[in-house]
């Protein structure tokens, strides 16, 4: 896709806010957005960052997927835009060996939560939590 190498803002926003409907058809992700190391980004939701977060060097997100090259699951934290808890889960993209940049989508807590308290969980199953975040919801099994 042209939109993500050759940095095509439109194209790729684009590209985000058409299949986002069709990726997000049951509700459970928050955005899905792409950010270049130059620290500009794509985002579905038409969210354009004022420039004052300097996501390639202090999200983890980010900075962990670029390195290792690994699909990243972050932990739980204050969304700034909606402040609600989400988490992120994100995977660098390469070009020829080149970092072009991190695809990443957020996902709020809550709606973990209710995917899991819907969950058949076997008797010997256990789940995780993190207690104390303010707007989550925690169904004991």
């Amino acid at each position: 896709m042209s939109g993500i190498y050759e940095k095509d803002y439109e194209t790729f926003h684009r590209y985000l806010a058409e299949c986002f409907p069709g990726l997000n058809a049951n509700g459970y992700m928050y955005d899905i957005y792409f950010t270049y190391p130059d620290n500009s980004m794509a985002c579905a939701s038409d969210f354009i960052p004022d420039g004052s977060v300097d996501y390639v060097h202090d999200r983890d997100w980010y900075k962990v997927p670029a390195k290792t090259g690994e699909l990243f699951y972050s932990t739980p934290y204050k969304d700034s835009d909606s402040g609600y808890s989400i988490i992120t889960i994100s995977k660098a993209v390469y070009k020829d060996g080149i970092l072009q940049g991190v695809l990443a989508a957020d996902v709020f807590v809550d709606t973990l939560i209710d995917i899991v308290s819907r969950a058949d969980v076997a008797a010997n199953g256990y789940i995780t939590y993190y207690p104390g975040l303010p707007d989550a919801r925690y169904k004991r099994f």
